[in-house]
């Protein structure tokens, strides 16, 4: 299953990722507006950087979790690919 990750911030870090990363049949795709976050992420999780939103798309994910800031959540989540 290809999940793809926007936001990769403490909760990402600390929840979400740890417990995907177990999973045999998940491949991780990371998108943070801080590069250097989305980076160290993939290093712990063994995910893929992705450059930008629709870069993240191009995996085509089965699921997309949005863990962005929640005043930020509408309008990443109305981004148009």
């Amino acid at each position: 299953m290809k999940v793809a990750v926007i936001g990769t911030g403490s909760v990402a870090e600390h929840h979400y990722l740890p417990c995907l990363a177990k999973q045999q049949d998940v491949e991780l795709s990371l998108f943070s507006r801080t590069p250097a976050k989305a980076e160290a992420c993939a290093a712990k999780c063994s995910g893929r950087v992705a450059s930008s939103i629709e870069d993240l798309m191009t995996d085509s994910p089965d699921t997309v979790f949005i863990l962005t800031r929640e005043m930020q959540r509408y309008d990443v989540a109305r981004t148009d690919v």
